[in-house]
């Protein structure tokens, strides 16, 4: 082959994402003697796929199975969350494209980039669709089982069947009986700024112009709620112990919780910052940053601050000044970043600091409420996974069903032999 033209596909190979280059490693992992008293250790590293002369890491997500990592010129590398094996490498729409953050649910990852949203198949990557949308997307998609929504720039929310897009992209026609790729648009005029969440029956938002609004699947009212103030953070769910509640924070420096069926306010809290990070809700606690304060964490149940026994043996409220970030949580511990970007492992009833490490260049990290694994990062999409020492499995904090089952399986025939009941026999006749 002759060279220009050599060069010539090399060059479309690099700009079109088929050839990408894995920079060296971002910096040396956490000695086992240092994640000790954070009751940590070593889970695994991995490296993303990415270009380190012109990329950096935009995004850092996960699910249950898989910790996605998503360049600024558009590529995304999935792992497995728990042993870290690369699963699949791909260049999602055009390179540099604004891109939102992954959005997954049991099978579909969802990406909105410039004005078009893929869909792949999260385990192999498999692209299932690509639409075109007439507007781009304002915010990150909610993702249901079998729907997407999507906050666009006009001021409106999309919905689309996820069955109806894979058709589209499989086919080049909608599926017999459907006459429009959409479900429905709920227009509201109001720009949303934040991924709307959602459970099977309601949609719930905030828009730029302090409302909450929620709205059921099938793209009708369900209640609008006026604010006092603008929204500073992205809207959580609380649906633990049977709640069914949206958590607000807002600039007015309150926390609010509102019931997600009918919108009455169940409690508010005021804060002495305003909280800027989506906060990390636990079981009955929701933990928060406020910014250039400190961590802080109120009971979702009664809306008052947790307290704890000070050295005077008297009572204070449960607040870790210095807090930049969450990173996630354990049994009895909660793990954040400090000003001086140490991991930190914080006891979840005393919030004293047990324990910190230096993490070097891992600067970026994921608030973690799915799990108990700790997901960091650097810049140059070197991954790291940290876990409570001495597990097996992850735990799953906000879906225990799903957790996978751990089962002893006999290292030998004769091992399974001894273990077998010798009057489980057959019955002589």
């Amino acid at each position: 082959m002759p060279r220009p033209v050599k060069c010539f596909f090399v060059f479309c190979a690099v700009l079109f994402g088929v050839v990408q280059i894995r920079p060296a490693p971002a910096g040396a992992v956490p000695a086992d003697a240092q994640l000790r008293p954070l009751n940590l250790e070593f889970a695994w590293r991995s490296q993303a796929i990415l270009d380190p002369r012109r990329d950096t890491v935009a995004h850092l997500t996960n699910d249950e199975e898989i910790v996605y990592v998503q360049s600024t010129s558009g590529t995304v590398t999935a792992f497995n969350a728990e042993d870290g094996r690369q699963l699949w490498a791909r260049q999602v729409g055009r390179s540099d494209a604004v891109s939102m953050r992954a959005e997954s649910n049991e099978d579909v990852v969802v990406i909105p980039t410039g004005p078009e949203a893929w869909g792949l198949n999260k385990f192999s990557g498999d692209v299932l669709f690509r639409y075109r949308m007439r507007v781009p997307a304002s915010a990150g998609p909610a993702l249901g089982p079998a729907a997407v929504y999507f906050p666009v720039m006009d001021g409106s929310l999309h919905g689309f069947a996820l069955q109806t897009l894979i058709h589209l992209e499989r086919y080049d026609t909608l599926p017999p009986g459907v006459s429009q790729p959409w479900l429905w648009h709920f227009n509201l005029n109001e720009r949303i700024e934040y991924p709307p969440v959602t459970t099977e029956d309601v949609i719930a938002f905030t828009t730029k112009n302090r409302s909450l609004f929620s709205i059921s699947t099938a793209g009708r009212t369900v209640y609008q709620q006026f604010l006092r103030a603008e929204v500073t953070a992205p809207p959580v769910l609380d649906l633990h112990d049977d709640r069914f509640a949206i958590l607000v924070a807002t600039s007015d420096r309150n926390l609010y919780s509102f019931d997600l069926k009918n919108g009455t306010l169940l409690w508010y809290v005021p804060l002495e910052r305003n909280i800027e990070q989506a906060p990390l809700v636990l079981h009955n606690r929701v933990y928060f940053v406020m910014r250039a304060t400190g961590m802080a964490a109120v009971s979702t149940v009664s809306g008052k601050y947790l307290e704890t026994a000070d050295a005077a043996g008297g009572v204070r409220r449960w607040l870790l000044r210095g807090v930049r970030s969450m990173v996630g949580a354990g049994v009895d511990r909660v793990y954040a970043i400090d000003s001086n970007r140490r991991l930190i492992a914080v006891d979840a009833e005393t919030a004293d600091v047990q324990g910190a490490v230096d993490l070097g260049d891992f600067t970026m990290s994921i608030a973690n409420a799915i799990t108990d694994r700790l997901y960091v990062c650097s810049p140059s999409g070197d991954v790291l996974c940290l876990k409570p020492r001495g597990t097996r499995f992850a735990t799953f904090l906000q879906n225990p069903a799903r957790e996978p089952l751990e089962v002893d399986v006999p290292a030998t025939d004769e091992e399974a032999d001894r273990d077998e009941d010798p009057d489980d026999g057959p019955l002589d006749e």
